[in-house]
């Protein structure tokens, strides 16, 4: 059952046996049909639906508009679908009733207020990075209304491009805690690893179970806080080789171990003052490049302990400042009392942690023999194996200075296969 008007055909009805019209009412509004059995069948056609699509053929909007109001709601929807392929998109949107109709209208549109005032009333996940997306590509891109949608639509890997791409230092902390909470790490790692925030780095990874990872970071940033994190390692490690967990060496227990473990530690404390200064301008960089390449140990190397005791007293002054200007924040304390001088020995006392960037160095293997275990601070010294002792490898974890890359093949290299000294042969 099919009725037209001008060119447009509109299926009424699909009918399952042959039927004749006998007339139209149009105080009820319905269509009157019989069969062969004298069986009669109506269906509603609203007469004011048939002369709003007349008027809207005739191009007489007016006309239109005062019909409107004569249709039911229920027939709103069916008018927006007719209307809209008839290309009259903004009036599609006006009548339309249904949400997914109307936002698809708003987004073709281009009214992104629109579509966000319907994505609020349904709280669609979809409808969000949709419209997350769209704000990103309108010009002028709309980053409010992005950052919105992005948030609404849990879209943390977008809000890190967003954030990254703006320099959002503050979005970038709440999406690091966000992504924690939701156990999306890598985003929350990556989203504290540009935002200097090291000691965070190590405590998600810490946390998350990536304990090996988190003692490579140490490594390359922090040395101060590597023998805190491979006690974990160790504890950790028990659990599934008891042997593995012996061969992790302490470098506050075998500073032998670890070349210029104490070096590192100064190059820690004089040139982390830089990360907890927080993130730089990006119009700075030219004069910031050179910086990047820097070997801090190697320089200490060539400084007198004239120039190194400056340069810490320096350190010690700005850190001052900071704490002065930002307060006892978790990046901005100084940690003077808890890392050793260059001209100290280590201790077993864990230092606290301070941001800092170091330079790669090769991992350095020992071996001991455990009946003569080693001093700390004093080099160790191999002895003969004797029947009935077993040999015990000690991994060393070398702090470094000055690269944004871990090494993690260091700890696929066999301690047995690089010792210090060659152990004498057993008769």
């Amino acid at each position: 059952l099919s009725y037209f008007f001008g060119v447009e055909v509109v299926t009424l009805a699909h009918l399952d046996r042959h039927m004749y019209i006998l007339g139209y009412i149009p105080q009820t509004n319905r269509v009157y049909l019989v069969d062969k059995r004298i069986q009669v069948v109506s269906y509603t056609l609203h007469l004011s639906i048939i002369n709003y699509q007349t008027a809207i053929l005739r191009k007489d909007f007016e006309t239109a508009s005062k019909i409107l109001p004569k249709i039911p709601d229920d027939h709103r929807n069916r008018i927006a679908h007719f209307l809209e392929s008839q290309g009259l998109k903004e009036e599609a949107l006006d009548v339309s009733l249904d949400p997914d109709h109307r936002f698809e209208l708003a987004m073709q549109l281009g009214k992104l207020d629109v579509a966000q005032d319907i994505a609020k009333l349904g709280d669609s996940e979809q409808k969000w990075k949709i419209l997350g997306d769209a704000a990103l590509s309108a010009i002028p891109a709309q980053f409010s209304l992005a950052e919105e949608s992005m948030v609404s639509a849990e879209d943390l890997s977008g809000l890190l491009l967003l954030y990254t791409s703006t320099g959002n230092k503050d979005g970038m902390l709440k999406l690091a805690k966000l992504a924690q909470e939701k156990g999306k790490f890598n985003i929350s790692f990556i989203s504290y690893f540009l935002l200097h925030r090291l000691d965070d780095c190590l405590d998600l990874l810490c946390a998350s179970g990536r304990i090996p990872e988190a003692a490579f970071l140490a490594r390359t940033y922090l040395p101060s806080q590597v023998s805190r994190i491979v006690k974990l390692w160790r504890e950790d490690l028990q659990n599934v080789n008891q042997k593995a967990a012996e061969a992790l060496a302490d470098p506050m227990e075998y500073s032998n171990l670890f070349p210029d473990l104490n070096l590192a530690l100064t190059a820690e404390k004089i040139f982390g003052a830089t990360n907890e200064r927080g993130l730089d301008s990006a119009k700075n960089y030219l004069e910031s490049k050179g910086n990047l390449g820097r070997n801090l140990v190697d320089e200490l190397k060539q400084m007198n302990e004239e120039e190194i005791a400056h340069l810490l007293s320096q350190h010690s002054s700005e850190n001052d400042e900071l704490v002065a200007e930002n307060g006892d924040d978790h990046n901005n304390v100084s940690h003077n009392d808890n890392i050793k001088s260059s001209t100290s020995t280590p201790t077993t006392t864990t230092p606290t942690l301070t941001p800092g960037t170091y330079s790669s160095s090769p991992l350095i293997s020992g071996v001991r023999s455990p009946s003569t275990p080693s001093t700390p601070g004093t080099p160790a010294t191999p002895t003969p194996l004797t029947p009935g002792y077993g040999q015990t490898n000690y991994i060393s974890v070398v702090p470094t200075t000055g690269t944004t890359t871990l090494e993690t093949d260091a700890l696929e290299t066999k301690a047995e296969t690089k010792t210090e000294t060659e152990i004498p042969s057993t008769p």
